[in-house]
């Protein structure tokens, strides 16, 4: 291919990646990603394999955001490289490294046959104060050229609530990206009122939606380091309560009265001592269940009632005799 040719590719190439930066740039006015760092593009030379370094430098700040590399390989007429390995490592000097060496680092890519245009890899927690090395490892057709982009979240990101409804004192597993591993550092609120956070990873947080969170319409939102998600809608039904039971004329059945009992059926149990019953209708004051035949020939004539409606296990004591 003349160098006319190559030149023209070349600009095309870092086009693109001017676009895919402005599309990051377009990103932190709606405060979800910011661009750190770019590197390349680096151009085959030659069939066998090649090496390219990229450096980049991060404050003790920077470290403690999650932090995705993105790696574009190819772009239009230009090819992309066809074998590829990556390291992260400190700051150290490539320069007179041997042929068969390889960096102290992580291997954060490992590919024989690359497939994609784009691969994002997640180094949260693999990046260091200070000056951080991209090590590649290329090989592919002549002219193929490869970039990267190095980027951060500038705010935790809340994938839609599912289920966007819940009770007092219930269980809440959120989905997103950007949390923080710690527990400590992710402050989840439910209205005004702060949440116990029970588990956390970078993409998922289990909290305990408050017994005192007020029943109705509120919102939900995650606070990771002192900075803000978006805000979404969440309905908190009241806890639910139990009064009273009674048998049917039958024998075989019993209905329990209480408050807040509503729920999805799949969602609901109910058992009486270690015995499960088969719930036949259930409604925010009233749940008619089958009694078990096993608990009706274990012999026994007492049995504590308890039901959980949609995970949340019922105030009040009732016993069935």
């Amino acid at each position: 291919m003349p160098a006319s040719a190559n030149i023209f590719f070349l600009v095309l190439f870092m086009i693109s990646v001017f676009l895919i930066s402005s599309f990051s740039y377009a990103a932190i006015a709606s405060g979800l990603m910011q661009t750190v760092a770019e590197g390349g593009p680096y151009q085959a030379g030659r069939k066998r394999v090649e090496h390219f370094t990229g450096k980049f430098e991060l404050s003790v700040a920077d470290v403690k955001k999650p932090m995705t590399l993105t790696l574009h390989n190819g772009f239009s007429g230009q090819p992309g490289f066809n074998w590829l390995r990556v390291f992260l490592c400190g700051d150290i000097d490539t320069s007179s490294f041997g042929k068969y060496e390889e960096p102290q680092g992580d291997l954060i890519v490992d590919e024989n046959y690359v497939q994609k245009h784009t691969l994002e890899i997640d180094i949260t927690d693999l990046v260091e104060p200070g000056v951080n090395t991209i090590f590649i490892e290329a090989q592919g057709p002549r002219g193929a050229v490869l970039s990267w982009t190095l980027s951060s979240s500038l705010s935790p990101q809340l994938s839609v609530l599912n289920p966007t409804e819940t009770h007092q004192g219930a269980r809440l597993t959120l989905v997103g990206k950007g949390f923080s591993h710690d527990e400590g550092e992710n402050d989840v609120y439910i209205g005004d009122v702060k949440a116990d956070v029970i588990e956390s990873t970078r993409s998922r947080l289990t909290i305990k939606v408050p017994d005192n969170a007020e029943p109705g319409k509120t919102t939900l939102k995650i606070v990771t380091r002192g900075v803000p998600s978006a805000v979404l809608p969440l309905l908190i039904k009241a806890t639910p309560r139990l009064i009273s039971i009674s048998r049917g004329d039958d024998g075989k059945t019993a209905t329990i009265t209480g408050e807040n009992l509503d729920g999805e059926l799949d969602k609901s149990e109910v058992y009486f001592g270690d015995f499960r019953a088969r719930i036949i209708s259930q409604t925010k004051s009233r749940i008619t269940v089958d009694l078990p035949d096993n608990m009706l020939a274990s012999g026994e004539d007492n049995f504590k009632v308890t039901v959980l409606v949609g995970g949340v296990t019922a105030c009040g004591s009732i016993s069935l005799n």
